[in-house]
């Protein structure tokens, strides 16, 4: 097992910049990172390719849910013997699928099905203890119940499907708008009436129509006007995600700490458009009123927006 600078407590001074071995023979105290922290990781590194609409696969990943005890190796039961908290691993794993299950990165490959693994033990249990029963190697008992149920958040979802939170249901979508049609000439139909001079005693009016020129405007639409969009759809609030084809103008005063789109026509909160982009908070436009205004707009029904 190797343990990342992340997992080590900085505020020691001695475990500054120290991870794996080094980290374990400082006895250093071992903490986990904060989920949202590890969730800025995971998008930087892979995430982003998912939001892009890339087909994203975790080749390999896995833990032992008690570690350092339960069917660590003797190594590290002897170099980490001082950390008392033996949940930090199964935190991470519950925090990495949920973080998958969240972005619909359903498929993945647990390490691993075999329990004699000393890193990571296994999908089934095993009397084999590398301490107290040695003589257990390669008898395998039945499925580690805890590991299948956080995997099944994953691997028992229907293929596409998505988690989707109690308070991420759409509002009822805008009623349809009829086109109109805006005439440009400011003076109106009327035409021109203009006096052309002839020979004889008398003026003969003619009439020089000038013609009028129709542009017709687009179909009306929640697009921002001033940055706000309308007629306003519903109130949404983080954590919220909507996947499908439609139009709706979202009117929210917490976004959470980043919004993220995929597959989308458009997207624009407060007139900034933003379409199928990953934007933290900090880059978030001004708030109007004390709301953020999000028009959506998608075609196609793997279209995907989430406030988290």
């Amino acid at each position: 097992m190797f343990v990342g600078k992340q997992f080590v407590d900085n505020t020691v001074p001695a475990c500054v910049g120290l991870s794996g071995d080094a980290a374990g023979d400082a006895k250093c105290p071992l903490i986990m990172p904060p989920a949202a922290t590890l969730a800025q990781g995971w998008d930087a590194q892979f995430g982003y390719l998912k939001a892009q609409g890339y087909a994203v696969v975790i080749g390999e990943f896995g833990g032992n849910m008690s570690w350092p005890g339960g069917a660590a190796s003797l190594r590290d039961i002897n170099r980490y013997s001082y950390v008392t908290d033996h949940t930090i691993d199964g935190q991470w794993q519950n925090a990495f699928v949920n973080y998958l299950s969240s972005k619909c990165i359903n498929d993945t490959i647990y390490w691993s099905i075999n329990p004699e693994s000393g890193d990571t033990g296994g999908l089934y249990t095993t009397p084999y203890n590398a301490q107290s029963n040695t003589g257990g190697w390669g008898t395998w008992g039945g499925t580690d119940s805890t590991k299948l149920s956080m995997l099944a958040k994953l691997w028992n979802k229907a293929p596409g499907s998505c988690v989707v939170g109690p308070t991420n249901t759409p509002g009822t979508p805008p009623p349809a708008f009829t086109p109109t049609r805006t005439p440009t000439n400011p003076t109106g139909p009327t035409a021109t009436r203009t006096r052309t001079p002839t020979t004889g005693p008398s003026l003969t009016p003619t009439r020089t129509p000038t013609g009028i020129i129709i542009t017709p405007t687009k179909t009306l639409t929640p697009v921002p006007t001033g940055g706000v969009c309308s007629p306003v759809t519903s109130t949404i609030t983080a954590p919220f995600t909507y996947d499908g084809a439609g139009t709706f103008c979202w009117q929210s005063s917490n976004l959470g700490s980043y919004i993220n789109s995929w597959n989308l026509t458009s997207l624009t909160v407060n007139g900034v458009s933003e379409t199928n982009l990953y934007v933290a908070a900090g880059s978030y436009p001004a708030k109007i009123g004390g709301y953020w205004y999000v028009a959506y707009n998608s075609t196609v029904a793997w279209g995907h927006f989430e406030a988290k």
